[in-house]
């Protein structure tokens, strides 16, 4: 449980506003949105990301929260991942196993209180996501040079659309221990296709001089396509401390065996790559490239 999985901060810690009023914000409905047909995504895309508010690393602008990568002028802090919207009920059934998990046996101390990642301090829900890199600090003339060796290492690898299963519960630290997230594991997809992906994540990253995710250069050696299933993860939710009732999360996933979350089907056919503040998208079914709509290629 100790081992931390992912070596990145959320573009949340970074841009994330400050929260409005109480008074302000939406209350939620149940029937809200269930019956709206979806977004096209390159909406999502063009309005994924907030405004800046600063490039002073202040915790007390982000809920006590710290930033992993400083912020340098002239970098952009790049990630690629694999995003999840989640449907109403679904965010439904993931809430409720948040609010289980908040809703400890024992009184929690103020570091240990649980923050869900499924909506912001609108109430607008957000997607969740699968890392397939470490944030990467690119340099504005290497954006581009990155992006199209990306974009042709996923392409060789013929990864097709695919669908992932939730295997488990629990929590993990970020790299320096900072924070703790709540995290669904995914099974290992029938066709490895989150192993292939990571792959040529790595390879694009130490092409361009990036940290890898993962991977360790005496695994490498040992095993030309080593089995990193076990580290993929959706985080749901966060805290500044690991809950002294972590423990309990075993018997929340026995709960949510017998609910809908372990039988949740999760579709991937696009991986994304946000670069600064913009969402770039290759597309795994038409091996394209596009920008919110512009194909590069």
């Amino acid at each position: 449980m100790s081992t931390p999985l992912v070596a990145y901060s959320d573009s949340s810690a970074d841009d994330e506003p400050p929260p409005l009023p109480k008074q302000l914000k939406r209350k939620r409905s149940a029937q809200s949105g269930s019956d709206l047909p979806a977004l096209p995504q390159a909406f999502h895309d063009l309005y994924s990301t907030n405004a800046r508010i600063s490039t002073i690393d202040d915790p007390n602008l982000h809920g006590g929260r710290r930033r992993q990568v400083p912020h340098v002028e002239g970098n952009w802090p790049s990630h690629v991942y694999l995003e999840w919207r989640p449907s109403h009920s679904e965010t439904v059934v993931l809430a409720d196993l948040i609010a289980a998990a908040a809703g400890a046996e024992e009184p929690l101390r103020p570091e240990e209180q649980v923050h869900s990642l499924l909506h912001n301090d609108l109430d607008v829900p957000l997607p969740l996501h699968i890392s397939l890199s470490r944030t990467l600090a690119l340099q504005t003339d290497g954006r581009h040079d990155f992006l199209d060796k990306l974009s042709r290492a996923i392409r060789r690898t013929a990864v097709k659309p695919f669908t992932v299963s939730l295997s488990n519960l629990a929590w993990y630290p970020n790299h320096d221990r900072s924070r703790w997230f709540l995290s669904l594991s995914t099974a290992r997809p029938e066709t490895d296709e989150l192993n292939g992906l990571l792959r040529a994540c790595n390879a694009t990253a130490i092409a361009c001089g990036q940290p890898i995710l993962y991977a360790k250069q005496e695994d490498d050696n040992a095993d030309p396509l080593p089995d990193y299933s076990a580290f993929f993860h959706l985080s749901i939710a966060w805290s500044l401390a690991l809950p002294t009732y972590a423990g309990s999360v075993e018997r929340l996933w026995q709960r949510a065996a017998q609910s809908n979350v372990n039988g949740m089907r999760i579709d991937f056919d696009t991986v994304k790559v946000k670069i600064g503040n913009t969402i770039h998208s290759v597309d795994l079914l038409k091996n394209r490239t596009e920008d919110t709509g512009r194909v590069l290629w």
